[in-house]
């Protein structure tokens, strides 16, 4: 076999491989499954995406980088740590079965400068 057929091939594996690998760390919400919460005691039971069940109160961790915030009848709250930043995660439980919300904060745009006022038609700066 030549070497540029062996490169191209063992270029392809690698790409493959490193595709298949983010698609399989996935946000492991979409994986689990919220079962049922006890406001009573503040817990939930959730369905790992291993099978598994598994009983989770605030301050627990699920995976490395959610940890469990509160939980009430039909909602459980998570904080999640993206690369923006924390997000609110609220995870609902229905009858239909279970919806995620998510909520992050959003930096404040300031407005541009010599933008001019609508009111004088002038840049801010040119105004005594």
């Amino acid at each position: 076999m030549n070497t540029k057929k062996l490169v191209r091939i063992l270029f392809t594996v690698i790409t493959l491989i490193l595709l298949c690998t983010d698609i399989s760390f996935a946000t492991p919400l979409e994986k689990i499954r919220f079962i049922k919460t006890s406001p009573r005691d503040e817990t939930a039971v959730i369905k790992e995406a291993n099978g598994k069940l598994k009983v989770i109160r605030p301050g627990d961790r699920i995976g490395d980088k959610i940890s469990v915030t509160a939980i009430s009848k039909d909602r459980i709250i998570l904080e999640e740590k993206t690369d923006k930043g924390p997000e609110t995660v609220i995870v609902r439980i229905g009858k239909d079965g279970q919806s995620l919300e998510r909520i992050s904060k959003q930096c404040d745009v300031k407005p541009l400068l010599g933008m001019p006022d609508s009111k004088t038609k002038t840049a801010p700066a040119a105004r005594k």
